[in-house]
């Protein structure tokens, strides 16, 4: 039988396959990852769906434990939790990198 540590990482490791397993998702982490810190109004004049779609994907992401969501005012922006995908997903952020520079 595993003990609860071990059961609470790997549920961990499934919420972030998840999160991870829908393209915007992916699509938003990269966007994110590109900045210090994206603001929510960057995707919205980014991504071609609904604010309320961009904001299921951010909650999504934000369980997963995949970013961080500071609001300033009516204002929301997200950062990238890098010491995660450094962990469960190493070298996964610096891969996504290297496809999105045109060659």
């Amino acid at each position: 039988m595993k003990s609860p540590v071990e059961r609470s990482q790997q549920d961990h490791y499934l919420d972030i396959f998840r999160a991870m397993s829908e393209p915007l998702r992916a699509q938003i982490i990269s966007m994110i990852g590109a900045t210090e810190e994206l603001g929510c109004t960057v995707l919205e004049e980014t991504l071609p769906v609904s604010k309320s779609t961009i904001s299921y994907h951010i909650k999504i992401l934000s369980r997963a434990g995949l970013i961080d969501v500071r609001k300033e005012g009516r204002f929301y922006f997200y950062r990238l939790r890098r010491h995660v995908f450094d962990f469960y997903l190493p070298a996964y952020l610096e891969r996504t990198e290297r496809q999105a520079v045109p060659r």
